[in-house]
């Protein structure tokens, strides 16, 4: 069996990065810098591809299901 186009999403945002923004906007500018920098290279190891950004917020699209792994190793990176 042949799997045909985009099979996974994964949408990513900072949990309550309004209010944030607002307290604390210069680390809210750090903390979405390297929220950007994990999931990009996550995405990119897992071979997906990013559709759209909105704020602190990513689409992206993958290929085989990766879209679950990313997701976990996204949310291990989050733990440390």
């Amino acid at each position: 069996m042949t799997t045909v186009g985009w099979v996974g999403y994964l949408f990513t945002e900072i949990e309550e990065s309004t209010q944030r923004w607002e307290r604390v906007p210069e680390q809210m500018q750090r903390a979405t810098k390297r929220h950007d920098e994990i999931v990009d290279s996550q995405i990119a190891m897992h071979g997906g591809s990013t559709v759209h950004r909105a704020g602190d917020g990513i689409f992206a699209l993958f290929e085989k299901g990766s879209s679950i792994e990313c997701a976990v190793e996204l949310q291990r990176a989050r733990e440390n």
